[in-house]
């Protein structure tokens, strides 16, 4: 279980989650693309390819998800905006 999301560590987190997101969409176009998560690289060959659609849809809502976490929301809501994002 994750721990809580705090809001000092929360853009920071989902500029993260955004990395590893945009490797696994690169990942799936090409299999020499280069990783902005180099530390991931055998996890992240080990995913399944995306669906064009799905990986701009995903990018999408982590974009919503860090403009969100930028007002009031709650932490833990936004983690949540983030994790429904990347698992479909």
């Amino acid at each position: 279980m994750l721990p809580p999301a705090a809001r000092e560590t929360l853009d920071e987190g989902i500029e993260t989650v955004k990395a590893l997101a945009c490797d696994w969409v690169a990942l799936g176009a090409t299999s020499d693309a280069p990783l902005l998560a180099v530390d991931y690289d055998q996890r992240l060959r080990g995913l399944p390819a995306l669906d064009p659609a799905l990986a701009v849809a995903m990018l999408s809502k982590i974009d919503d998800a860090q403009r969100i976490a930028r007002t009031n929301v709650s932490p833990n809501m936004v983690g949540e905006l983030v994790r429904m994002a990347i698992t479909r």
